[in-house]
């Protein structure tokens, strides 16, 4: 979530550990060089990239550095499948190996560009309850939750060892509500799903829309290219 503030708050389910992409951000706003001369070490290998993934299954991987663990968040969702940040019960990242042919787990350009665009952002992490305090009128604020599953057979939530389900998604509809009384424009990104879309037409203030996104994370060859998502907004 962001406001006129300039600020970038870490999503609530990002929570191991020293929050891994929240903590690759910032090593790349102030150490961006280092970052891409140890990313350029890292192999498109298979044996390699599980070796890596192993990092967190160790009682030292707290004591290792922030570089270090900032480069290895980023080689990771380089080199998995289809780019997915998994974790199983245990907090431990699980996505399997990805078998790119040539992944491109250096970009030094765009990595040069966003830490310049981060020098005078604030970076935090926080459970979006907890950012409503520093939030003011006319502030504009984007979500973008794990999705709610559109069917049983897709019920994947566990970005983390809690997931994000029911009770998190009304949480976040009544953190919607508080933004738009305090006079906050805020957009919601979540799936088209009727769960989701009755939450949020309840409110007379929302305004619904569906919209067409490219989706490549799945399973199935099937399961992917347009989705049907909707997007929430308290404005016109």
């Amino acid at each position: 979530m962001s406001g006129n503030k300039n600020q970038v708050v870490g999503n609530p389910f990002m929570r191991r550990g020293k929050k891994e992409l929240i903590q690759a951000i910032w090593v790349d706003r102030a150490d961006v060089e280092n970052l891409i001369k140890n990313l350029s070490r890292h192999k498109t290998d298979e044996d390699y990239f599980y070796k890596i993934r192993a990092w967190d299954r160790s009682p030292g991987y707290s004591r290792r550095t922030r570089l270090n663990r900032a480069s290895r968040f980023i080689y990771l969702n380089k080199t998995a499948y289809n780019g997915l940040y998994r974790v199983n019960g245990s907090g431990q990242f699980n996505a399997p190996y990805g078998s790119y042919v040539n992944p491109k787990i250096l970009d030094a350009d765009n990595l040069r560009a966003c830490s310049a665009f981060l020098k005078n952002v604030q970076i935090s992490v926080s459970d979006f309850s907890g950012t409503l305090s520093r939030i003011s009128a006319f502030d504009f604020v984007y979500m973008d939750p794990p999705y709610v599953p559109v069917s049983r057979t897709s019920s994947f939530t566990s970005y983390t060892p809690k997931g994000f389900g029911d009770t998190e998604q009304n949480r976040l509809r009544d953190f919607c509500l508080n933004l738009h009384e305090q006079g906050a424009l805020f957009m919601l990104s979540n799936s088209a799903a009727p769960r989701v879309v009755d939450l949020y037409q309840k409110e007379k203030n929302f305004i619904i829309e569906k919209v067409q996104a490219r989706r490549s994370v799945n399973c199935k060859s099937e399961g992917r290219g347009e989705v049907e998502e909707i997007i929430v907004r308290n404005y016109r």
